[in-house]
């Protein structure tokens, strides 16, 4: 849930995988789409770019077969300014250690959002 933001751009991450790729929810032409991040090493299969593509076929087939996926570079891993949420004692704190993978698999309400 960390908010990402630099002088011209703000992304959302949904969650950091084990091999350090994260996944993340971007606004641009054409519109709002999941995305993961290669590696910090610039592997562009990445865990995340895995998961990215599957969350978009699954919940959004159409605008998938449209505008597919984009792995996102290594500057959305650095060059950012992060809010992170407070979390401690609050509902959510649970999450803190889940990986991005049993987020996903927990949380589906973001996935029929306007569809």
């Amino acid at each position: 849930g960390d908010i990402m933001s630099s002088s011209d751009h703000v992304y959302i991450v949904l969650g950091q995988c084990k091999d350090k790729s994260v996944v993340l929810l971007h606004s641009s032409p054409p519109g709002v789409v999941i995305c993961g991040t290669c590696t910090p090493s610039g592997k562009q299969n990445s865990q995340a770019a895995t998961l990215a593509k599957k969350y978009m076929k699954k919940y959004y087939p159409e605008w998938y077969s449209r505008y597919g996926c984009i792995t996102k570079g290594t500057g959305y891993l650095t060059g950012f300014s992060r809010m992170r949420w407070k979390t401690k004692g609050h509902l959510f704190a649970f999450y803190d250690h889940f990986t991005v993978t049993l987020i996903f698999a927990d949380t589906p309400f973001w996935a029929y959002a306007y569809t």
